[in-house]
């Protein structure tokens, strides 16, 4: 999904067509399926024939792919040839791949990189669980932080989201373990800070458990979250302690890669100050 739109300053406004072609772009990658023009334009708020040059020119550009032999359209490899260039310049991937194979090798779950975005965790790479039933990820999925190990272990040491977050009321609730209480999560981001990861059982999908430790770059601020996902059948409250001390490990070892101090994320709480 594409990141929700930042709030223009009073003193700039939005060129209309570049508008137009980026809400385009967004109803056609919420949908998640081909997506005729009719339909997109009732999706966006304008008539069918300017949607139509619309597509037409993102198709242009390989921003967006038509359906054989219909009128429907999805998102084009131009955006897969994109990202790639972002992805492939953020040093936190390469820096940490080591640690996801090993990861990957060990635990045999689903194991996560994810990096802040706007107001949560956005996952950058992914390692596939190798076993029949295994948590789901992808590149580019972006959750709650609220309900995510990712997300709370990167939220825990953000101390301006961290405020926001439980400044801001009732947080959304998922699943009966979802921690929907903003004085009961500002506790469960200290306790995070303390012991150095993040656990979540079941708070946004009940049959889904993870453990993730956040790392650290070279100015000792959070940079992201390495996590192991898997069914709630396998993660155990024994296994969780044992894979709490695995990921931890390997988000140090990438924090050291990264040119973190030793004392990063830990001590009083205040993000990467000991």
């Amino acid at each position: 999904m594409l990141p929700r739109r930042q709030q223009s300053s009073a003193t700039f406004r939005p060129i209309g067509s570049v508008v137009h072609a980026a809400e385009v772009l967004e109803a056609v990658a919420a949908e998640h399926r081909p997506i005729g023009v009719n339909e997109l334009a009732r999706r966006v708020g304008l008539d069918a024939s300017s949607v139509s040059r619309i597509v037409r020119t993102l198709e242009l550009y390989r921003l967006l792919a038509r359906e054989p032999g219909t009128n429907r359209v999805r998102l084009g490899m131009g955006l897969v040839l994109l990202a790639s260039d972002v992805l492939h310049g953020l040093d936190i991937r390469r820096a940490a791949a080591a640690e996801l194979d090993r990861l990957s090798a060990d635990t045999h779950e689903t194991i996560n990189l994810a990096v802040w975005d706007e107001d949560g965790p956005l996952i950058v790479d992914h390692r596939p669980g190798s076993q029949p039933i295994a948590a789901l990820g992808e590149i580019g999925r972006r959750d709650p932080a609220h309900a995510t190990s990712l997300g709370k272990a990167l939220l825990a040491f953000k101390p301006a989201a961290s405020e926001r977050a439980v400044a801001h009321g009732r947080p959304e609730r998922f699943t009966p373990t979802t921690i929907t209480d903003a004085t009961a999560l500002g506790e469960e981001l200290a306790g995070i800070r303390r012991r150095g990861y993040a656990v979540n059982r079941g708070e946004l999908r009940a049959e889904l458990y993870a453990v993730a430790a956040p790392i650290f770059g070279l100015d000792d601020e959070v940079v992201a979250a390495l996590g192991v996902a898997g069914p709630a059948s396998r993660f155990t409250e024994e296994r969780m302690t044992q894979l709490a001390d695995v990921v931890r490990d390997a988000a140090s070892a990438v924090s050291r890669a990264l040119g973190a101090g030793p004392a990063a994320g830990h001590g009083t709480g205040v993000a990467g100050r000991p």
